[in-house]
Formats: structure tokens, C-alpha cells, sequence
């Protein structure tokens, strides 16, 4: 009976594979679906998002890419969440997101804007949306902004008595000042809310693509999620190369919890470097795996987005000592190339990457 390497449970009759490098960073080859179950695919994904979405690794994710589930299509690229951005010539302070490094602001209403001489400012780049805007916060207003599709947010760019509020994938976005109430601030978008004529916009959206702007984004920095997503691409490799002998390396028990718990139990067998570093030259649009063996020892190092600063070192299993191949073992894709349909192991990669670089000669 196969079962899972993660958890033990009967996988005969599992119908989907784990992922060596995540979908979510272009990932395209999978494990045997004997080796992982449903249940721990599932789980895994949940800490995937986390990493990719919310964590360190979403800044470049956003910036180069690839989109939703590895995605390079226009319509599916990445974007942060909500974030405060800041024109940096004329300060103006409003909600919008990120994508592939480009701000766009959101559909919102502000009383940010010390020189407007009106109450408020509306910014929209759909008008579509103001109508649903409009209605979407009278209900909220009479409800003291209490809704599961309300996100509220103090932040310290925004003084007393000021805020901005923002629509966006039926979503309300309330930023204010950590001094003020949502009593009193209710009470402000009230007053001000009154004024607005869906059919007339005060400003239209600014051309936010030709202008600097700065960019407050929150992350979950979650150092655990952070150790977690490079152990689980490290191992899954590792089942990748030995399948069932996998379990012979006297850290499997130990990288296992560390997966299963995401991070929160023995972590003896990561190597933390001070600094990035990048031996292979690689760029942003590059992932690698690398295991090179020392004799009876392993060392595995994972790229994400070019860079790593963390590796692993595990004892190597007498059994598999014999008849091993001495070259470094890799794991290598371009998420760019939309020609390449499986990642390439290590060789491939050397000629790959000296075939790409002598079309550039």
C-alpha cells in the first residue's frame, strides 16, 4: 500500500500531485501522486500563499512575476494587497496595489488633501465602480463600518480626523489615524459622503504609470513561513530523486515535522547565511535547486528569484553511497520561458543557460 511520506496515509487512491517548485512561482513538474496526499497538498498550499502572497518572497513575486498559479498571461499577473502609496511631488497619500512594479490606485474617497478646496477628493479608475461604492458605504455607514468584506486599518502617514476609504474586488478599505475613532470618523464620511454625485467625478484616476510613487506595504514577515517554503521545495526534491529511500537520511523524521508544523520544530539541518548570495549568476526570472554531496555528507542549497541564503546539510544514507553520481544534482527552470515545459536537472541547466547567453553574445 503506498502511503504519504508526510503524514503515512494511504495514498493508493490519490489523484493529484505535490509540486517541486510551487505553482505560484511557475512551478510545472510534480511528485507521484503515491508520495503525497490530498490532505497535505491541501495544507501545504494554505503556507504556500502565505509565502508567496503576504510574505517576503511576494516583493518579487510582484515586481517580475509569475502570475496567478505560474501564470505569465497580462490578466493574471500578481498584485500586492491594498497598500497606502505616496506621489512623491505632490505627497498626495492614496490606497491602490502593486503590479509587476507598477501602482494603480483603487476606486476611494479621501479628506487627505490639505489644498483641495472641496471636503474631498474621489480617485477612480473604473467610474463603473462608483455607483457600487456609494452604496456599498451607506450600508456601512449604518452600520458603523461592521462587515466581514471591511478591512480597517490605523496607520501613522494619516493625521487626526483624516482618512481615505477604498473599493476594490467588493471590498471596503477604511485607513485612519491611530487617534481617531470609528465613531468620529463615521461621523466625518457621513458629512462628506453626502456630496458625492456618482455621475461626476471631483478628479479622474492620475496617471499613476508615469509618476514615482512610494509604497507602505504590509507583509506578514513570518520567519518561520519564511525557513518553511525552502525546506518543503529541499525535500520534495529529495523525494523527487530517492522516493521511498528518502526515508534513510537520518534527518527525515526532522525535515518532515519541520514541514508539517510549518516551521515550528527542530531545524538543526538549516544552514542560515549572513548575507544572499548567488554563485550560478542566475537572474529573477530563475529558480534552482542544488545537492552536492561531500562524501558521506549533502549539502542542498534553494534559489528563489536568483538569490538564497539558505542551505542544508544532512548525512548521506551508506546505502545510497554506492553507485552515486559525483556531479552536483540540480533542478532549474526559467519561469519566463513559456518554451520550457518541465524544469531541467543540472546539466540541462549548464547548457541551457550557455545556449541563452551565446543567442546574447
Amino acid at each position: 500500500m503506498d502511503k504519504c511520506l508526510y503524514c503515512g496515509c494511504d495514498t493508493t487512491n490519490n489523484n493529484s500531485g505535490e509540486h517541486i517548485f510551487p505553482a505560484a512561482i511557475g512551478g510545472k513538474t510534480k511528485l507521484e501522486p503515491k508520495y503525497v496526499c490530498n490532505k497535505c497538498n491541501n495544507k501545504f498550499s494554505k503556507g504556500e500563499a502565505l509565502a508567496f502572497r503576504k510574505g517576503v518572497h511576494s516583493i518579487p513575486r510582484m515586481f517580475y512575476g509569475p502570475g496567478k498559479r505560474g501564470s505569465l498571461t497580462e490578466s493574471n499577473k500578481t498584485k500586492s494587497g491594498i497598500t497606502l502609496m505616496k506621489k512623491k511631488d505632490s505627497g498626495l497619500y492614496e490606497l491602490g496595489y502593486v503590479s509587476k512594479g507598477l501602482p494603480y490606485p483603487i476606486t476611494q474617497i479621501s479628506n487627505m488633501n490639505e489644498e483641495y478646496k472641496e471636503d474631498i477628493l474621489i480617485i477612480s479608475m473604473d467610474k463603473s465602480n462608483i455607483k457600487k461604492f456609494k452604496n456599498e458605504i451607506e450600508y456601512l455607514l449604518e452600520n458603523d463600518f461592521t462587515n466581514k468584506n471591511t478591512v480597517i486599518k490605523n496607520s501613522e502617514h494619516i493625521k487626526k480626523d483624516k482618512y481615505i476609504v477604498g473599493y476594490y474586488d467588493s471590498k471596503v478599505y477604511l485607513y485612519k489615524s491611530n487617534d481617531s475613532t470609528i465613531e468620529s470618523i463615521t461621523n466625518l464620511i457621513k458629512k462628506h459622503f453626502s456630496k458625492v454625485d456618482s455621475n461626476k467625478l471631483v478628479l479622474d484616476s492620475l496617471k499613476y504609470k508615469e509618476s514615482k510613487v512610494m509604497s507602505y506595504f504590509e507583509m506578514e514577515a513570518n520567519i518561520n513561513i519564511y525557513f518553511w517554503i525552502y525546506t518543503k521545495i529541499f525535500v520534495n526534491f529529495l523525494i523527487l530523486l530517492y522516493g521511498e529511500a528518502v526515508k534513510k537520511f537520518q534527518e527525515y523524521e526532522k525535515m518532515i515535522n519541520f514541514v508539517n508544523t510549518f516551521g515550528e520544530s527542530d531545524s538543526s539541518f538549516i544552514i542560515q547565511f549572513s548575507d544572499t548570495f548567488n554563485i550560478y549568476d542566475l537572474g529573477v526570472n530563475e529558480h534552482l535547486i542544488l545537492l552536492i554531496d561531500r562524501g558521506n555528507e549533502l549539502f542542498g542549497f534553494v534559489y528563489l528569484y536568483g538569490q538564497t541564503n539558505i542551505g542544508f546539510k544532512i548525512a548521506m544514507p551508506d546505502e545510497l553511497m554506492n553507485g552515486i553520481d559525483r556531479y552536483p544534482k540540480g533542478f532549474y527552470m526559467d519561469y519566463t520561458d513559456i518554451k520550457m515545459d518541465r524544469e531541467l536537472d543540472f546539466i540541462e541547466m549548464l547548457k541551457y543557460r550557455n545556449l541563452e547567453r551565446s543567442k546574447h553574445s
